[in-house]
């Protein structure tokens, strides 16, 4: 139970600042020392709550300062508490570096906003914590939250286990919440565990955001639209999670989100991860996007001689390989060069990289595709020391069925200036019956890519599809099942 406390606190300094300098600075400043969450009057300098439990001291705090108008709350270290946190409206939140750590077994959304309006949130880590039942979120927004509630530099990590339907931001009902700079993650329990879900008729706004799938099952996408919502992308990153089936971007219902400059790339755990799948009637526009199908890996290996110089870029996965350089950091002998493949002393992916001399070196390379634990070989032509050199790296999980965008609906989809790629197992663009009968989307002025053109296709229909309607596109690998339609009198199609 909180406790007023009444008492004046000029002890010195807790989470290594000064108690005193923020009084004046916000409503009232929580903090942790020993067992105990305090919190402090910043106008009178006085303890006027505290508790074991931080939660309960938050919300006692809130529910004052919603009653006399308003107010704001500094947050400092790191703070535990066990029942959901209720936000309220007039009430400003700063987490001054803090992290909030709501662990609990049970069902519970770690933060809820119902019906707030004029809430301001910066800073703010939020890790929701245990095992759990399904539906347990790190942030929900629903009601009547307005466009009042914003959120700057905030994350929300939904790290529970056990659980499906366990995302990191849930925006429902007629909410309208704004987000810049913030991520969320999806729980890592089960299946459906996204990084955003938005639903009915919610409308936020998502400017320079991240959303992660999670790492628990099928089906954890980036973000998912349902219903009739309409959120706004802007430069935001959707990324799926690690099981199969995992998207970037859902859009389903009778959605009508808006995507502007925004990254959709598919999960990395087995086949159907897609950049963006469209589905059922929704009509999303799109300008300046990028979908990939599959999950891009960057890392690196120093190079040993054991194995015959043997290195595996992504265990577990199939996997092609999408760049690579070699840093020199011990020069070798003179002439000595290095050889880079897919077989024991192989060039198939490059030769010849010179490795006297030291700093990086970059090389034109072929890339490979390689199956579920494949590895590569570097290979010196000459001795060279132990721990010599770097080889850096990015590849992309190759299973099939990754498609960059997935197009499954009876909507008025508008894709236009974007790169759509999938991976060498894969087809970049894929037509359902269901697209082609209401023949409603276009797609225009676009480079669409498979890293495999000549086995697999740029663009893709699931039948016969004369005229379809994609005008003015780069298209890398084959064209099946399908005639795009001509071209206007700013350009045709071009097939490379």
């Amino acid at each position: 139970m909180v406790m007023v406390a009444g008492l004046n606190d000029l002890r010195g300094p807790f989470g290594g600042l000064d108690k005193s300098a923020f009084i004046n600075t916000a409503s009232y400043v929580i903090w942790k020392e020993g067992n105990i969450y305090y919190a402090k009057n910043g106008n009178t300098g006085r303890l006027d709550y505290y508790d074991t439990d931080f939660s309960v001291v938050f919300n006692t705090v809130s529910a004052a300062l919603n009653a006399v108008g308003g107010g704001s709350i500094k947050l400092v270290g790191e703070l535990t508490g066990t029942i959901a946190l209720i936000a309220r409206s007039l009430v400003d939140v700063d987490g001054f570096g803090a992290e909030i750590v709501i662990v609990s077994n049970n069902t519970l959304n770690a933060v809820n906003f119902t019906d707030v309006v004029d809430s301001m949130w910066r800073n703010v880590i939020v890790r929701r914590q245990g095992i759990v039942a399904d539906g347990s979120m790190a942030l929900v927004l629903w009601g009547t939250t307005d466009s009042t509630v914003k959120f700057s530099n905030c994350q929300f990590f939904n790290e529970t286990t056990g659980g499906s339907y366990c995302y990191g931001i849930s925006v429902t009902e007629s909410a309208s919440p704004s987000f810049i700079g913030c991520t969320a993650l999806g729980g890592g329990g089960g299946v459906s565990c996204f990084g955003v879900y938005v639903a009915d008729i919610a409308s936020p706004s998502f400017i320079g955001c991240t959303g992660m799938g999670g790492g628990g099952g099928l089906y954890c996408h980036g973000i998912y639209t349902a219903g009739s919502a309409s959120p706004s992308c802007s430069g935001c990153t959707w990324q799926g999670g690690v099981g199969a089936e995992s998207y970037g971007i859902y859009v389903a219902g009778s959605t009508s989100p808006l995507f502007i400059g925004c990254t959709g790339m598919g999960g990395g755990g087995g086949t159907n991860c897609y950049g963006i799948l469209m589905t059922s009637s929704s009509s999303p526009l799109i300008s300046s996007c990028t979908f990939i199908g599959g999950e891009r890996i960057n890392t690196g290996w120093v190079y040993t001689s054991a194995n015959n110089g043997r290195f595996q870029p992504y265990a577990g996965h199939p996997y092609m390989l999408i760049g690579i350089y070699v840093y020199v950091s011990v020069a070798a002998g003179a002439g000595i060069t290095l050889s880079l493949g897919n077989t024991v002393a192989g060039i198939e992916i490059a030769t010849g990289i010179p490795i006297d001399s030291t700093n990086g070196k970059y090389f034109a390379i072929t890339r490979t595709e390689q199956i579920a634990d494949g590895y590569l070989y570097a290979t010196p032509s000459g001795a060279i020391a132990e721990g010599s050199l770097n080889v850096r790296y990015v590849v992309i999980s190759n299973y099939g069925l990754c498609r960059g965008v997935n197009l499954n609906t009876r909507g008025y989809v508008r894709l236009a200036n974007s790169t759509i790629i999938s991976n060498g197992a894969s087809d970049a663009i894929y037509i359902s019956d269901v697209a082609e009968a209401a023949n409603a989307w276009r797609v225009t002025n676009c480079h669409i890519e498979t890293m495999d053109p000549v086995n697999q296709s740029s663009i893709i229909s699931q039948s016969a599809y004369a005229n379809g309607p994609i005008y003015n596109c780069t298209l890398i690998g084959l064209v099946t099942n399908i005639v795009p339609a001509a071209g206007t009198a700013v350009g045709s199609n071009i097939q490379v």
